[in-house]
């Protein structure tokens, strides 16, 4: 089986992880960002990077929480024109290497939301991990600032007549159906 790599690769080793945990920055390169536009259904990415802090919780489980900026162009859903925002995201996941013994782990919080991801080696692709979670972050329907919808183009609104009474929102499309009936 051939593995894809992220087009933001960032490994770490976490049998190297002491007691004391690693606070590491990441910044992803041009050709980075411009591979993760593509990925990400995005007009460009200017800049991605952040700090993460690793920690060692025991029991094969290890904890990355970090804060990362974006700069990111999108296309608005109303306008279809382009428009930059910036942001920023904290996160924090749990890893557990290759799933032993972590059923057993005082760490495990059934309660909680996510369970520590698998990994099947004990390398963790850091930018991979800043990568899905700023695809989260994400709104799947950008609207820029100021956009709005010019309702006229869509026909007249049906109005409520008096406060309290509904109004049947199929009652025009019944007027429309019977003056066609009416027609020769």
């Amino acid at each position: 089986m051939v593995e894809a790599t992220s087009e933001f690769h960032r490994p770490y080793d976490l049998e190297g992880l002491g007691q004391a945990g690693r606070i590491i920055r990441i910044d992803a390169r041009a050709e980075e960002c411009e591979a993760l536009a593509r990925r990400l259904g995005l007009v460009s990415l200017e800049a991605l990077g952040g700090d993460l802090e690793l920690r060692r919780l025991g029991g094969g489980i290890y904890e990355v929480t970090g804060r990362f900026t974006a700069r990111i162009s999108q296309n608005c859903v109303v306008s279809l024109e382009a428009f930059d925002s910036m942001l920023e995201g904290d996160f924090e996941q749990r890893y557990v290497v290759g799933g032993a013994g972590a059923e057993d782990s005082d760490l495990l919080d059934p309660e909680g939301d996510e369970p520590p991801e698998v990994l099947e080696e004990s390398t963790l692709d850091l930018g991979e991990a800043m990568t899905q979670e700023l695809a989260i972050m994400l709104d799947p329907h950008p609207r820029r600032p100021g956009a709005n919808l010019d309702q006229s183009e869509f026909g007249p609104r049906i109005a409520v007549e008096d406060e309290g009474e509904r109004v049947n929102p199929f009652a025009g499309l019944a007027r429309l159906v019977k003056g066609s009936k009416s027609e020769p």
